[in-house]
């Protein structure tokens, strides 16, 4: 039986998984946390069956409401279980075959749905006995485990600050490991061959993140799920100096740097003011990772403070990747810069502090630093909200992660609302519902580009591609906002 590296928790847990999941590994993960243990059984390389000590997590309990099995049935099960009795067997003889569609996919979302929670596990214990799991008479899946960590690491850890804390130290170079063509073979994800080709041995996982050329967060969670799988590796930069120190900080010096949690500024959470150096930069980071790293405090006496120092020690993280690197620091003092102006300067001057953070969002756009446009972008837009070219770069930038598409509609929407003569917040709006899949609503929007231009060609090339007649009577379908514009 072999402990999962990294601590305890959900990192662990992923980290044990994705490096078995990899090697196509048989056997039994096994997470415990308190009296709560939950077992993950993989078969070369095949993640078949997950169980819980607890009853209500059981798979029987599941099928409840389902229409799978009568709710009368339902304790009868639950005795014979807790009997002994292995539940593939029991609804085999009510008539109801292991391969019963509904069965396997109730089974298969049972399985996700307790790894899923498992990673929000703040603390625990994780490990791996290898072998061929005994699980007859159960209720089995067949889900590619690799794959199953890479759709994990598109939604946790909840935010990318945590992403970039899971991923390691923020200097630290990655490389390639030798097995990670065939980690990766066969997945399907277009984000890892990219993050694998930015990978040189020669550059950290933030200048990765920006070299692959996708939404950062996106590129990031590439990152994750290569780390996690054993396809990239941490070495060199600071490894070993995050290893915390043996003497204990009393509660008083905790909370006192807990208390900076509130603070927005990149400076005062890592206790510098703007003329540090990188070095000085760099040895704020480690001194706190030493003193404050969260695997100290997953037990004894502090354990109570445990959430609010991954809380704070997120924050540690981000601030150190903006200040650390040049680029990002420069961009991030003339952020603090103009909003210092802000404060300082009459009203008449807000419009030209939202065009000069407009400006430098369109920049860093063209970078593809994507999160940090957005900062400036949102800033020219509190500054001036009226503009509406404004409103069509957010919902440009909004419309690149699929999970903020709601938002990124609105915003275009806005932008037509306040100039109904913008052609380019229609034809942003139809790339947008095309991406969605909302053809029709795409297809109105490319003829509402050709009403104001009927010479567009990249309107006309999308409507061809989707087999769409260019004639249509968009401007109708959208309340007649044109003709109250002389259209």
């Amino acid at each position: 039986m072999s402990p999962a590296p990294g601590g305890g928790g959900g990192r662990a847990v992923l980290a044990c998984f994705g490096r078995e999941a990899a090697a196509g590994s048989s056997g039994i993960l096994t997470a415990t946390r308190g009296k709560l243990r939950r077992l993950f059984c993989l078969e070369r390389g095949t993640l078949i069956l997950a169980a819980s000590n607890v009853r209500e997590e059981q798979l029987v309990e599941a099928l409840a409401g389902t229409g799978i099995v009568p709710a009368e049935d339902l304790a009868e099960l639950r005795r014979a279980i807790e009997g002994g009795a292995h539940l593939g067997g029991l609804l085999e003889n009510r008539g109801i075959p292991p391969e019963h569609p509904a069965l396997v996919a109730r089974a298969r979302e049972h399985v996700l749905q307790l790894l899923r929670s498992t990673l929000e596990w703040p603390d625990g214990r994780v490990t791996f006995r290898a072998g061929k799991p005994h699980v007859e008479g159960e209720i089995t899946v067949a889900l590619d485990a690799r794959r199953v960590v890479v759709e994990l690491c598109t939604r946790r850890p909840s935010t990318v600050e945590l992403v970039r804390t899971w991923v390691g130290p923020p200097d630290a170079r990655l490389t390639r490991s030798e097995r990670a063509p065939a980690i990766v073979d066969g997945l399907d994800d277009p984000v890892l061959p990219r993050v694998l080709a930015a990978t040189d041995g020669t550059r950290a996982a933030s200048e990765i993140a920006s070299a692959v050329g996708v939404y950062e967060e996106r590129a990031w969670r590439g990152i994750l799920a290569l780390s996690m799988l054993g396809a990239l590796e941490v070495e060199g930069a600071g490894q070993d100096e995050v290893e915390p120190e043996t003497g204990a900080m009393s509660r008083d010096e905790i909370l006192g740097w807990l208390s900076r949690v509130d603070a927005k500024e990149h400076y005062h959470v890592l206790g510098l003011d703007r003329s540090a150096d990188r070095d000085a930069i760099r040895e704020a980071y480690y001194t706190l990772a030493r003193k404050l790293h969260p695997d100290r405090f997953r037990s004894g006496a502090m354990a109570d403070l445990l959430e609010r120092i991954e809380e704070f020690f997120t924050k540690v993280t981000e601030a150190y990747n903006t200040l650390y690197d040049p680029e990002r620091r420069s961009d991030y003092d003339a952020l603090l810069d103009a909003e210092t102006d802000r404060e300082a300067k009459p009203q008449t001057d807000r419009a030209y502090l939202a065009r000069e953070n407009f400006a430098r969002a369109r920049l860093l756009a063209d970078r593809r630093r994507y999160t940090e446009a957005l900062g400036f972008l949102e800033n020219a837009i509190q500054l001036d909200g009226n503009r509406a070219l404004y409103r069509l770069e957010l919902g440009r930038l909004l419309g690149l992660n699929p999970r903020r598409r709601a938002e990124a509609e609105r915003a275009l929407l806005y932008a037509v609302t306040l100039d109904p003569s913008l052609r380019d917040a229609y034809l942003a709006l139809g790339q947008l519902y095309r991406r969605a899949g909302r053809n029709s609503d795409a297809a109105r929007m490319f003829r509402e580009v050709l009403q104001w231009d009927p010479t567009h060609a990249e309107a006309k090339a999308a409507l061809d591609e989707m087999g769409e007649p260019i004639k249509g009577a968009a401007a109708s379908e959208r309340g007649g906002l044109r003709a109250v514009f002389g259209g």
